[in-house]
């Protein structure tokens, strides 16, 4: 910035970084992007923030299945149309993820079958 006008780094370190500076900002951020997932993570968690690491791994562990268990019920409940086009498209996927099957390839790693040939290897 220097480079484009010499009086922006005064004129920048006088009325302090908390004006400019999202790092040192005083305000809530809300003119900053984040998802609304991590928000309601980060909200949720408040109190187990406090907790050991392993504590709070389990929280956010149980949160997380709380949610999609309440989503999945949600939208087993749901029956909207969605046009042939894409009616089809998750019918065929269906189909598809059925003739698949997983097996262990390592601690860590599983290797998912379809046809009985190995397409990939997922964590």
């Amino acid at each position: 910035m220097c480079k484009i006008d010499p009086r922006v780094q005064p004129y920048l370190f006088e009325i302090g970084y908390e004006r400019w500076s999202k790092a040192y900002s005083k305000v809530k951020r809300s003119m900053v992007m984040t998802s609304n997932i991590a928000e309601s993570i980060n909200v949720a968690n408040k109190d187990a923030r406090e907790l050991l690491i392993m504590r709070l791994l389990e929280c956010m562990i149980n949160l997380l299945q709380q949610w999609n268990n309440k989503n999945r019920k949600s939208a087993m409940e749901t029956f909207t149309e969605l046009g042939k086009k894409y009616d089809k498209l998750i019918r065929e996927n269906l189909i598809a993820s059925e003739q698949m099957t997983v097996r262990p390839a390592t601690e860590q790693l599983y290797t998912v079958l379809e046809g009985g040939k190995a397409k990939y290897n997922v964590p």
